[in-house]
């Protein structure tokens, strides 16, 4: 691991408190935790290599082990807890407030220059991302330092939606960043003050902060990018704004170790003696249990993912997810992705125990690593299913001797398991329950007639580029993530690839049909290049199956998202595109398959 020093072995003895889950469990349980975690570690760091990485490991709620514990890097959406906390926050007194702050409010109430769809959204949808808005993470990755004139502008623009608000869940940045908006309105104080005053410092996060300058500039990890060809390009960090709600905090392992601790501490089980810390307006009480507890509290349920080994029942509370399987039972955690990182934070409530990761690169697989190192952390402290089937956490006698014997206590993990585990998304969220519909029983959804033309667009881009249309077709954050020139070098590649440079190939077909008739087509006598057949006519499809011979067509798996495949002389193309809340191209995936090269254009 190309990590700093780890915690020595008299700072880790000295950092679990005897009154835990682990407090009957002995030594043995934390030292079969800490390798079975830097054993799983060290494999997924050399599977994934990034140019820095930091880790940490908590046990009964404290940082026992960890690896470069001093550098700040961009955590990302992982801000999202501090957001939700600091509405919470308001809410119930421990933030102090102008006017009262209902959850069920309108963002009207804060908003009032908004469109009416954002308008109508309330509070608590925001939190729980039940606004009905798109998902836009690369498009809004990009708007940190956004100012509030721009934003106000931005808002009374109308979004695209996927469902009525409050009727569903899809992830959206721009709720929480009018969430960042609610929070200033209430306070009078912009949102970056109110969680570094009212939050970080109380706590002792020191080492965190929004504004990288404002950091220790020795402790500022940069963020990378790897380009096409292999090589590292370095981003320049964004600085505070409109859209900081959203991903703008700078964090350490043992900041966000401390940050899981009074987490877990707030939602700590209710003793016989009573809870010791409650919130309300009593004198006395805590007012941040309440707001702590409510944020990790399942509120909207996302669906089954059997992905990773077994059924996984996923929510979003507020600015964090549950997940809760069978064996494990609920695990809490969030994701961070921005330009030049990726980071995971995922504690399981049942043992106190958690597992943090940073890495420095983009798309960097915070969440698959750490999941993995977490599970592994679980098992290794004796959580299995209890002779009911139900999940528990408990080190067995025969156990705890073999460790303290120093004969193998492994647990057998079967290779299905570890396979599953291997090919497990290495997305933070899973997908929204439409879009398996679309692939399985062919269902339709309403697409807007703008968005359908965006797509063919994009395929005349493709096959006939023009900086102009790609221009007017694409969201701001595109030639960010990829530059315009390596963009069009990939392209290049990709139409050699499938034999389509120079030559006369036929429309996008879902799915890939090629069989007779299926929308080949051919130059008119002006020499144009055949046009994209109108997607007006949505058809239905079987998962994997594509569309029926002849009816060649854009398939959408969502309002937002689009996919579709051209077949060329040598290789087949396939084409996913993506759109913000304003019908802009936020992401677009170009490949080459079934030819000598497969070269690829993501983002």
């Amino acid at each position: 691991m190309n990590a700093g020093e780890g915690l020595t072995a008299a700072e880790a003895a000295g950092a679990v408190p005897g009154d835990g889950p682990l407090a009957g469990a002995g030594a043995g349980a934390e030292a079969r935790a800490r390798a079975a975690v830097r054993a799983h570690l060290a494999e997924a760091f050399a599977a994934h290599p990034a140019p820095e990485v930091a880790w940490g490991l908590v046990l009964d709620g404290r940082l026992v082990d960890g690896e470069n514990l001093d550098r700040a890097f961009r955590i990302a959406s992982m801000t999202k807890s501090f957001t939700a906390a600091a509405v919470l926050g308001i809410r119930y007194g421990a933030i102090p407030a102008h006017r009262r702050l209902d959850l069920d409010d309108p963002i009207a109430e804060f908003v009032p220059e908004a469109s009416a769809p954002i308008r109508a959204i309330t509070v608590r949808d925001a939190l729980t991302m039940a606004g009905g808005l798109p998902t836009d993470d690369p498009w809004a990755d990009r708007l940190e330092a956004m100012t509030a004139a721009e934003f106000s502008e931005l808002v009374t623009r109308s979004p695209l939606r996927r469902f009525a608000a409050g009727t569903g869940y899809e992830y959206s940045n721009l709720g929480y960043a009018l969430l960042g908006r609610v929070i200033e309105e209430v306070t009078g104080r912009p949102y970056t003050e109110v969680v570094a005053e009212e939050i970080l410092r109380p706590l002792g996060l020191e080492s965190s902060g929004f504004d990288v300058a404002a950091l220790p500039p020795a402790a500022v990890v940069p963020g990378f990018r790897r380009t096409a060809d292999g090589g590292l390009e370095d981003l320049v960090p964004t600085r505070p704004g409109a859209f900081s709600a959203i991903g703008g905090l700078w964090s350490t392992v043992p900041d966000i170790a401390a940050w899981i601790g009074r987490l877990l501490d707030a939602s700590a089980p209710v003793t016989a003696a009573g809870p010791a810390k409650e919130s309300g307006d009593g004198a006395g009480a805590d007012p941040w249990a309440r707001p702590l507890r409510d944020i990790q509290q399942p509120q909207r349920f996302i669906g089954i993912d059997a992905s990773a080994g077994g059924p996984s029942a996923n929510s979003y509370g507020c600015g964090l997810h549950s997940s809760t399987d069978p064996v494990f039972g609920e695990f809490v955690h969030h994701s961070g992705g921005y330009p030049g990182f990726g980071s995971h934070m995922r504690w399981h409530p049942a043992t106190r125990s958690a597992v943090i990761v940073f890495g420095d690169i983009t798309y960097f697989p915070a969440r698959t690593i750490a999941t993995g190192a977490a599970e592994a952390c679980v098992t290794a402290l004796g959580c299995d299913r209890d002779p009911a089937g139900q999940p528990g956490a408990a080190v067995s006698a025969a156990t705890e001797a073999g460790a303290e014997t120093g004969e193998s206590t492994e647990p057998a993990v079967t290779a299905e398991a570890e396979e599953q585990r291997a090919a497990a998304p290495t997305g933070e969220r899973p997908a929204p329950s439409s879009e398996p519909l679309v692939d399985r029983l062919g269902v339709e959804l309403p697409v807007a007639a703008e968005s359908r033309r965006v797509a063919e667009r994009v395929e005349r881009l493709l096959r006939a580029w023009d900086d102009a249309e790609a221009d007017a077709l694409f969201s701001p954050n595109m030639d960010l993530d990829v530059p315009r020139a390596e963009r069009r070098a990939v392209l290049d590649a990709v139409l050699a690839a499938t034999g389509e440079a120079g030559a006369e190939v036929g429309g996008p077909e879902a799915g890939g049909s090629d069989s007779a008739g299926s929308g080949s087509g051919t130059a008119d006598a002006a020499g144009d290049p055949p046009a994209v057949p109108d997607t007006a006519t949505q058809h239905r499809h079987g998962a994997g199956e594509g569309a029926s011979a002849g009816v060649p067509d854009v398939v959408w798996r969502s309002p937002t998202r689009a996919r579709w495949t051209v077949h060329g002389p040598d290789a087949t193309r396939t084409v996913a595109l993506e759109l913000n809340p304003f019908g802009q191209v936020q992401k677009l995936t170009v490949e080459a398959q079934g030819g000598a090269a497969q070269p690829a254009l993501h983002r």
